[in-house]
């Protein structure tokens, strides 16, 4: 796949995706302030059901992913809980915006 080899080239082969809940509403702005500083977070999601947010990133590693959660995310004030799932591989991965023509 050409964006995996693309994202290896850059150092940043793993991709993943972690759900944070937020102890309260109140630790939002620190929260959302915390992540745009983040450069490994790629895409932030406000979500419905399980959590509050969803995190893309992308590491360089296993370790890496380690020190964002660690040191990075749960050092954030007011995150009650954080679920981690590292993507195995990509079946599809698209920037296109599907567009209805009439």
């Amino acid at each position: 796949m050409r964006r995996w080899s693309i994202r290896r080239r850059w150092g940043y082969p793993l991709t993943a995706f972690i759900a944070v809940t937020l102890d309260r509403p109140r630790h939002r702005p620190l929260f959302l302030e915390a992540i745009g500083r983040m450069t490994e977070v790629v895409e932030c999601f406000h979500i419905a059901g399980d959590g509050d947010y969803l995190l893309k990133v992308r590491c360089k590693g296993t370790a890496d992913l380690d020190r964002l959660l660690s040191s990075g995310i749960k050092g954030v004030k007011g995150i009650a809980q954080t679920r981690t799932t590292i993507v195995l591989s990509t079946v599809k991965e698209t920037v296109v915006t599907p567009v209805e023509i009439a």
